[in-house]
């Protein structure tokens, strides 16, 4: 059953929040929605930290969702301004509906592209909206030699969880995740 937590914060203190395991993960949705404004009051976690719209885990957070066999491929094409579909090393597990983040080429970092997909045929994914920039993207690696590999094609990740922390509806101002400790 799909499930949804609304709040300001969280505050995980000793106890812990589980959705599914390692090997059972979590099947339906999650989603832990983080609301506030910019001016609410905020909460005192400890002498060096207060704040609103916060996650904060001084207990356990195990959550554990279904993420597709490739969660991250490489072009294997160009990719060019205006196209609506690219060539990829591998979409197992990708299905129309879902969302792909493309990375940014050519020391351009904030050219990255979020996506829908479309249609999928063999290793060709199509999606909407069109290309805003280029992303270089080629059959093999860059170089591949005795000193090592370098890969400079752009990276496409597959980015729709069925586990989702997210912000409110509130604009322009976002959340933190605050975790103090590993187990």
């Amino acid at each position: 059953m799909d499930r949804n937590i609304t709040c300001d914060s969280i505050w995980i203190r000793a106890g812990s929040l589980n959705a599914g395991n390692a090997s059972v993960p979590f099947q339906s949705k999650l989603t832990i929605q983080v609301n506030g404004d910019r001016f609410d009051p905020g909460y005192v976690f400890d002498e060096t930290l207060a704040a609103n719209k916060v996650f904060v885990v001084t207990g356990k957070l195990n959550l554990y969702g279904i993420s597709p066999a490739t969660v991250s491929a490489k072009l294997t094409n160009n990719a060019l301004a205006g196209d609506s579909t690219i060539q990829v090393s591998s979409v197992s597990g990708w299905k129309v509906g879902d969302e792909i983040g493309l990375a940014p080429s050519f020391f351009k970092s904030r050219e990255y592209e979020k996506l829908t997909i479309t249609g999928i045929s063999g290793n060709v994914v199509t999606f909407t909206p069109a290309l805003k920039y280029d992303h270089y993207g080629d059959a093999s690696v860059t170089i591949n030699n005795n000193y090592g590999t370098l890969d400079t094609r752009a990276s496409v990740g597959h980015i729709t969880r069925n586990i989702k922390i997210v912000s409110g509806p509130d604009a322009g101002w976002g959340y933190s995740i605050i975790v103090y400790q590993y187990w």
